[in-house]
């Protein structure tokens, strides 16, 4: 659980747009961020969100990388 993160950048990915891609900032550190299923899901660009992940690996055309595997997510309080 991340309270209260950053953000950065969101975009809906898949062939039917069904993810929600974020990168996101807390504490100093940026994370890349994915929802899948959840493209659907109101983020914006500047908001701040609590989110709700497993921390998973990320193997995009031979690049490796961490990124949050979230869950669930929903405007900071």
């Amino acid at each position: 659980l991340t309270r209260n993160a950053l953000v950065e950048s969101v975009r809906q990915v898949g062939k039917q747009r069904d993810h929600l891609k974020m990168r996101v900032a807390h504490g100093g550190r940026t994370w890349e961020a994915i929802a899948f299923g959840q493209g659907d899901s109101a983020a914006a660009t500047g908001a701040r969100v609590d989110l709700v992940y497993t921390v998973g690996l990320n193997d995009w055309r031979g690049r490796k990388s961490l990124q949050l595997n979230t869950l669930d997510f929903r405007p900071a309080r």
